[in-house]
């Protein structure tokens, strides 16, 4: 997706999370709903180059 912040276009990349049952049923006002959770993926999300002023580094 092309998005733009202050007139300068960027590219986003978000993650794509699976949502999975957590098994946990909850109330509210009498109604109830099934929590869900994040499935996290295994591999591939270690090591980030990220950008800040202009510097490049590392995250975890």
């Amino acid at each position: 997706m092309q998005l733009i912040y202050r007139g300068v276009p960027y590219k986003s990349n978000t993650l794509k999370l699976e949502m999975v049952d957590a098994g946990i049923t909850a109330r509210y006002r009498g109604a109830s709903y099934s929590l869900h959770s994040p499935q996290l993926p295994q591999e591939g999300t270690s090591s980030l180059t990220l950008k800040y002023r202009g510097v490049a580094y590392s995250g975890h």
